[in-house]
Order: C-alpha cells, then structure tokens, then sequence
C-alpha cells in the first residue's frame, strides 16, 4: 500500500495504454471480472478520450469516465448529457480525496463540452448527492409467479407480429427501435450499437430477443427442476415499447415461455407501469424493490430550463446558490428578480425532469417556497407526464 501522502498522485486524461488497468479497478470495484473477449466488447463501447485516471507511481489507483449522450426532455426536446461511468477508487486509496478530484474533473468536461447536464446510476444512494445530483425517477423490481399468470383479453395479437432472434443477431433491429422509443419517453437516454452488442454479449449464451415493429425485449432463462418439476428462472434484460399494443405483444410472448416458475425484471417494468391491467390477477407483479433511477445534475440551468415544455402561463423565480433565474412556458433566462423557490442543487434534476413536484422536494427539505402560494404554482407549471423513465444501464 502507497503511502499517499509521500507519493504525489497525478489527476490526467486516460490513454490506451492505461486501459487494462481501468478494466483492472473497475472489475475489482464493481466484482466484475471481464474475460480479454468481454473486455474487447467494453472498449469498443466506451469513449476513452473521455476518461480520467488517478495515477499512483505508474500505477491507476482510481477511475472515472463519461459517455456522450443525450436525454429526452419533458416535451419532447433532446439535450446532451454527460453520462458519468466507470467511477472506482482501488481499496489502497480510499479516502483520499481522489473520488472528489476525479467528479470534478469531469464536471470541467462536460462545461468545456458545452453539456448541460450529467446524469449516472448509483451503486449506492448515498453517494452522489453531495455533488449535486438528484434521483430523477423510481427503478422498479418485480418478480411473477409465471404458471399462476392469466392475460385479459382481446385475445393474443396477430401471429407474426412478433418474431424471435438469437441475440447478437438482433442488435440492428433493437438499436432502431430504442432510438424510437427513447425520444418518446421524458427521462430517457440515447444509446449507441456497440453497447447493445456489449450487452447481448455479457448476457451470452442464451440470451433471446422478441423483436416487435414498435420494440424489443431480451431475457435469459437459467434452468432449474424441483422434484421433477420445472422451475427455472426467466430474467428480463432488456425492455422497450413505443406502443401499447407493443408492450402487450411483448409481455405475452415473455409470459408464455414454457417451463419458467418464476419472472424477474430489474428495469422493464416501471413505476406506473401498465403490465398489471393486462392480468385477470394484477398482483402477481410483485414489486420486490423500489430504488432510485436516474441521477441527473445540471450544471446550466438556464439552457436546461428552457429546453423543456411548461403546462401553464405562470411565472417562476427559481434561485441555487447565487443564481437566480425566471422559468415561464415562453422559455428561461437569468434574472435579477427576488426568488419565488429556493432550491438545493440535489432538487434541480427531479423538478427539471418532472419527476417530482416541488411539494415533495420542500417536504424533503430540498426547496423552500418563498411565499405560500408558490408551491402549488410551481406543480402546476413544472409537473409533467408521463413522469421520467430511464431504462438504460450504463
């Protein structure tokens, strides 16, 4: 173990040549040991030139790293963001201080990108709301008892309509339609084919897809038998719909798949999700856990803010730290005006999304209304649906 504060650690840009020892702190952070091949699918998917390394005597003690995406804005609008990843710290290192030095790093990027937003998936809910981020939805975790299941009618849709592929082969027609069905969904991320082939390929052998003209689904079945019965284990990997009648389609073909006890789903299904109308017993999708989704941080709130639509003609000031700016349906700007609702950086990114009404942040303690009018003024002008969803891992 470095003695860190002898050894000077230097904060830099990645380079190729450092890419197995990032492979190396994040497989050992996140337990997740990467086969050369598995590694070979990781690099072709990641951007390295967006990378930042904490470098110890030659040595990367830790990691973090961005992808270029974008999100789906109430509305409809899409706006860049800068998809943090890959954060890890070696167990030599820890409190240290590099965790700190490396966000930071990145939030430089992102502004020098020109990128208003930032937005990553938490290992744990406990880390990330100090630098600013705020939770923007719900992930929902469900478990159905497969043989108990019965759909509602109309009957089942048209044969053909939905067709089943080997994974890898798969990856064009599911890359078309996320890119469909993200643009249509507040909260949503864009995604590239190289994490879809990395996806399909982590998941391998046995990953199977339904492709339908309006989307996809992708499970794996582990087989198991009890006392001569089956009772293997169905997890969906992957979900997306752009039309009702799709998600049906889809989730009929999932629940007829034959010797299944039990289904799981860490992302198909959602908070508000309509599966459970489609069952004679809609209890039987049990949600087994509710945790946060998305973490979204804004760093310009001006260009944020006026991206997105509003549902009344009101007026707001909204004020974080010495920032005030006036949000209204006719767009943002900064404003010298006193504020209406002052915020905690951790309320930027659910009230910008829609995914929670400025009443439920001040509950939280997370804003404060200046007069007592403004709180129902603020839900009726930043409230949207549908709420966010953000089904991408990354």
């Amino acid at each position: 173990m470095h003695n860190t504060e002898l050894v000077s650690i230097e904060i830099r840009p990645a380079t190729e040549a450092d890419w197995e020892q990032i492979a190396a702190v994040d497989s050992r952070a996140f337990h997740n040991y990467m086969t050369e091949e598995s590694m070979a699918f990781a690099r072709q998917a990641l951007e390295l030139d967006r990378f930042i390394v904490a470098v110890d005597d030659d040595m990367v003690v830790a990691v973090c790293g961005a992808y270029s995406l974008e999100i789906t804005m109430p509305g409809g609008a899409l706006l860049p963001l800068t998809g943090v990843t890959w954060v890890g710290v070696s167990l030599t290192h820890r409190r240290q201080g590099l965790l700190h030095k490396l966000m930071a790093a990145l939030d430089h990027q992102a502004a020098d990108r020109s990128e208003p937003l930032m937005g990553l998936r938490a290992s744990e809910g406990g880390i990330y709301g100090r630098f600013g981020y705020g939770s923007i939805n719900r992930m929902r975790e469900v478990a159905i008892t497969q043989p108990l299941v019965r759909m509602l009618e109309p009957s089942p849709p048209p044969s053909g309509s939905v067709q089943i592929l080997d994974g890898r082969d798969a990856v064009p027609a599911m890359f078309e339609r996320w890119d469909r069905a993200r643009r249509a969904h507040p909260g949503e991320l864009s995604r590239t084919e190289a994490d879809l082939r990395r996806r399909m390929h982590d998941a391998a052998p046995g990953v199977t897809v339904a492709v339908h003209a309006d989307g996809f689904a992708a499970w794996k079945v582990t087989p198991k038998w009890t006392n001569g019965l089956a009772d293997s284990a169905l997890e969906v990997l992957e979900f997306c719909a752009t039309t009702p009648a799709a998600h049906e389609a889809l989730w009929r073909t999932i629940l007829s798949v034959d010797l299944v006890g039990e289904i799981t789903a860490h992302l198909a299904v959602t908070e508000y999700d309509r599966l459970p109308a489609l069952l004679v017993e809609p209890r039987l999708v049990r949600t087994t856990a509710l945790l946060d989704g998305l973490w979204v941080k804004v760093l310009d709130p001006v260009t944020a803010f006026a991206a997105r639509s509003y549902r009344t003609g009101e007026e707001l000031v909204l004020a974080c730290d010495h920032d005030r700016w006036l949000v209204s349906e006719a767009g943002c700007a900064p404003t010298d005006a006193p504020a209406d609702l002052k915020l905690d950086a951790r309320a930027l990114g659910p009230l910008l999304m829609g995914g929670s009404s400025a009443t439920a942040l001040a509950e939280l303690g997370l804003c404060s209304p200046t007069r007592p009018e403004v709180l129902p003024i603020a839900d009726a002008l930043l409230g949207f649906e549908p709420r966010p969803i953000s089904r991408l891992m990354f």
